[in-house]
């Protein structure tokens, strides 16, 4: 191209290279404002993402739209691993949906990430928008507990659904109860993580625990 210029010419209607008008920038423009790191505005917008999906997923939730809440609150979590509301919301989606075994493994997620899966500030009862749902999943629960035998899996499914449908104690003697029968599961602290969840302040949503 600038071999073709030199050969025809400003005559060809084209305008002078830029290399031949020296640029001076306006002191007054964009190269005096404040500078905003490009890795600002990179984490910056996955966060903007991760709320709004999160809300959404949320959103759905209420609706009985569980399992495009479950994909909404997965897609959280990818975007912000550490985000321990959308892996209990995902939970009880699968839940609701009678996936089971689902939610057992999002159970074992939750627990291999969270130092204390009880310091949320979570009212799933409210959540819901039937509240007859809301009973079914609890019963559910209760029912798969009861004949778990020496499955942990189960019954700390049930310990964390009665948690976080704000019936605390109960959730506190399902817990030791399974820690009484089945001992040296990886539940074996949940009692004493239950007692201090109690009385400790919850962590930002998508920040780990202390």
């Amino acid at each position: 191209m600038h071999r073709a210029l030199l050969r025809t010419g400003p005559s060809a209607g084209l305008p002078p290279t830029v290399g031949q008008v020296p640029f001076a920038p306006d002191e007054d423009g964009d190269a005096a404002a404040p500078a905003v790191m490009l890795g600002q505005r990179l984490h910056a917008a996955p966060d903007v993402a991760h709320k709004r999906i999160r809300a959404d997923a949320w959103a759905w939730f209420r609706e009985a739209e569980y399992r495009r809440a479950a994909r909404a609150f997965e897609t959280a979590v990818m975007l912000q691993p550490l985000d321990a509301e959308s892996r209990i919301g995902e939970l009880f989606c699968h839940l609701s949906l009678g996936a089971t075994r689902t939610a057992v493994a999002v159970l074992g997620e939750l627990t291999r990430r969270e130092r204390n899966p009880f310091l949320y500030d979570l009212s799933l009862a409210d959540a819901y928008g039937d509240a007859s749902e809301a009973r079914r999943v609890r019963v559910q629960a209760q029912l798969r507990a009861s004949v778990a035998g020496d499955n942990a899996d189960h019954r700390a499914l049930q310990a964390l659904v009665l948690w976080y449908l704000g019936e605390r104690d109960e959730a506190v003697a399902a817990a030791s109860s399974l820690v009484r029968d089945i001992p040296g599961t990886a539940y074996a602290d949940w009692p004493v993580m239950m007692r201090a969840a109690r009385s400790a302040p919850a962590p930002e949503p998508g920040q780990s625990n202390p």
